[in-house]
């Protein structure tokens, strides 16, 4: 019956009306697909009426994450077509510093950073090394230390034995130590003492003072410089620092 969600039948001898109800079986609503603004139908299984009417949507707003793009939704109750709009994009990580991830060593070695909202965001990578060469020196052995710029990690290969001293009459021909002289005694005094310190400080800090430079270089980096008072002091104090 048209406007109506009904249907007749008329008897063919008397002309009698029956109306009932039309029924659209389990299937119900269904969406549309072509239809601009949405709309969704459903057709009785008796008669093919059809019955159209216009979606009625509910919004859901999906925040966005650090990982995942957020956007609206839109959803209607009858039917159950849904649709998304206004979308963002994912917010991406705040990552904290990278650390060197304990158990890797040498070149196989990684760090990782983890996010610092504390969402679980987590990233590892290998790290990524570049070489500097330290020549042995006559009392030290030298070596190749790999450093990571990002996590600052460090190790050391390619190690190189100490030659020694090559003296000739009695001073070393590659770094001027004296064969009998103390290393560290700067004022020749047959001991190395805080008072050697003080003269290498003196002397640093532009003060005329007579020492003996030959035996300044305590730390046998092949300079002199405040570095080798560090290591004086250090020694000094019972520490030996590694070589």
């Amino acid at each position: 019956v048209e406007g109506t969600e009904t249907h007749k039948r008329v008897c063919a001898l008397c002309t009698k009306e029956e109306v009932a109800n039309c029924t659209y079986g389990e299937e119900g609503w269904a969406h549309d697909d072509a239809s601009d603004p949405s709309s969704h139908s459903k057709t009785c299984t008796a008669c093919g009426n059809v019955a159209a009417e216009a979606c009625s949507f509910t919004e859901n707003v999906v925040a966005p994450t650090h990982t995942e793009g957020g956007y609206t939704e839109h959803t209607c109750e009858t039917c159950g077509y849904s649709y998304q709009d206004n979308e963002q994009d994912a917010l991406g990580h705040t990552w904290g510093e990278w650390t060197h991830v304990e158990g890797t060593e040498n070149a196989d070695a990684q760090h990782k950073h983890v996010c610092t909202a504390d969402d679980g965001g987590e990233e590892t990578l290998n790290c990524s090394f570049s070489e500097r060469v330290v020549a042995p020196t006559c009392t030290v052995r030298g070596y190749t230390e790999h450093t990571c710029a990002d996590c600052g990690y460090f190790y050391r290969d390619q190690y190189q034995e100490a030659p020694g001293h090559h003296y000739e009459d009695g001073v070393c021909v590659d770094c001027g130590a004296r064969e009998d002289a103390v290393l560290g005694d700067v004022n020749s005094d047959g001991r190395v003492s805080i008072a050697d310190a003080v003269m290498l400080l003196r002397h640093f800090a532009g003060y005329e003072v007579n020492i003996d430079l030959a035996v300044a270089d305590i730390n046998c980096d092949g300079s002199k410089d405040l570095g080798d008072v560090t290591y004086l002091m250090q020694m000094l104090n019972g520490w030996y620092p590694a070589s």
